[in-house]
C-alpha cells in the first residue's frame, strides 16, 4: 500500500494506492481538486500548483517510489500497484526491480511485461470465455461504420455501455436489423492504442442496445480494407467569371492563377454544403489546363 498526500490550491487529500480508478476519481472530487490522476504528476515542479507526497512502510512499494520519474502520473501509479498487488510473489517483484536499471513505471512495467498488455510478447486478447458451451448461435453482421477513439474514452464506454453516447446518435440510421436478410447493420467502435473493438447496433437508441466485444479487430478490419476497398476521386472542371459590365461573359474567365486566390471561399462553400454520403472534398490545382474539383 502506498500512501498518497497531494495539496492543491490549499486543500488536502489523503488517500491508498491501489484502489479502483473510479473510487481515486472520487476521491479527487471530493476533495475539490479538479485535476484528472493522469494529470498530477509524481515529481511535480515549482511551477505546478499541487504537491503529492508518496510514502510508505513496506518495501517494495517504497522501492517503487524510488525508482519513479519526473513524467509517471497518479493514474499510472495506480494502475501499476494494482497489477503488481495481484501478483502472489511479491519478493520476485521485489528483487526483479532491485536487480534493473528501472527508472519509470513503464521500465517497471517491462519487467512484467505479461502482466501488462502494452508490452508482452505474447498475444493477449480482452474476451469473455462462456462454460461448457452447448452451440455458438451467430449471425452475420454488416459493418457499416468504423469509428476510432482513444484508449481512456473506450475503456470508459466497455465499463458503462448502456450509458448514452452522441456518437450513437449521429450514427443511428447506420444501425438496423434486416429481417429479410437475417443480419444486423452495426458500427464498430475500436481502441485506437490497442485495437479491441465494440461491434454495436443501437436499433435506434443512443446506447448499446445489441453488442459484443471483439478482441483485436482493428486488424481484422485494416486487412479488409486492403484487400477489398480502393479509393476512387472524380474530379470535374470549374471555371469562375470576373463580372464586368457590358463584357462577353467567355471574356471574364479568370486564369488558373486568378482562381487560386479563391481558393479559400470554394472550400468552404463545398464544406458548408456537402451531403451526409459525401466524403473528402475540396479543391486541387493540376499543371495543365483547369483548376478542378475533387469530390
Amino acid at each position: 500500500m502506498i500512501n498518497v498526500n497531494i495539496r492543491y490550491k490549499g486543500k488536502e487529500l489523503s488517500t491508498i494506492l491501489p484502489k479502483c480508478n473510479d473510487e481515486l476519481r472520487a476521491d479527487l472530487k471530493k476533495a475539490g481538486i479538479d485535476l484528472p490522476a493522469e494529470k498530477l504528476k509524481l515529481r511535480s515542479s515549482a511551477k505546478e500548483q499541487y504537491l503529492v507526497g508518496l510514502y510508505t512502510n513496506n518495501p517494495l512499494d517504497d522501492l517503487i517510489i524510488d525508482r519513479l520519474c519526473n513524467n509517471d502520473n497518479l493514474f499510472e501509479l495506480n494502475n501499476l500497484c494494482g497489477i503488481l498487488d495481484n501478483i502472489a510473489d511479491h519478493d520476485l517483484i521485489f528483487k526483479t526491480i532491485l536487480c534493473s536499471d528501472a527508472r519509470c513505471i513503464n521500465g517497471i512495467k517491462k519487467l512484467f511485461a505479461d502482466h501488462f498488455m502494452e508490452f508482452s510478447d505474447k498475444l493477449v486478447l480482452n474476451t469473455h470465455l462462456e462454460e461448457k458451451p452447448a452451440t455458438f448461435n451467430v449471425k452475420k453482421c454488416v459493418i457499416e461504420k468504423a469509428i476510432a477513439v482513444t484508449h481512456k474514452n473506450f475503456e470508459h464506454i466497455s465499463r458503462f455501455p448502456f450509458m448514452s453516447l452522441a456518437f450513437l446518435e449521429r450514427n443511428k440510421d447506420f444501425m438496423y436489423y434486416d429481417d429479410e436478410e437475417n443480419m444486423y447493420h452495426c458500427i464498430l467502435l475500436y481502441d485506437i492504442d490497442f485495437g479491441d473493438w465494440i461491434l454495436i447496433e443501437s436499433e435506434g437508441s443512443t446506447y448499446t442496445r445489441y453488442a459484443q466485444y471483439i478482441p483485436q479487430a482493428k486488424y481484422i478490419y485494416e486487412q479488409f480494407l486492403d484487400s477489398h476497398l480502393n479509393e476512387i476521386h472524380l474530379c470535374c472542371p470549374i471555371e469562375i467569371y470576373q463580372h464586368i459590365k457590358d463584357h462577353p461573359k467567355d471574356n471574364c474567365i479568370l486564369d488558373n492563377a486568378d482562381m487560386a486566390g479563391y481558393a479559400d471561399d470554394i472550400n468552404t462553400f463545398i464544406r458548408e454544403n456537402d451531403l451526409p454520403a459525401e466524403h473528402k472534398r475540396g479543391l486541387k490545382f493540376t499543371y495543365f489546363i483547369h483548376t478542378i474539383l475533387r469530390f
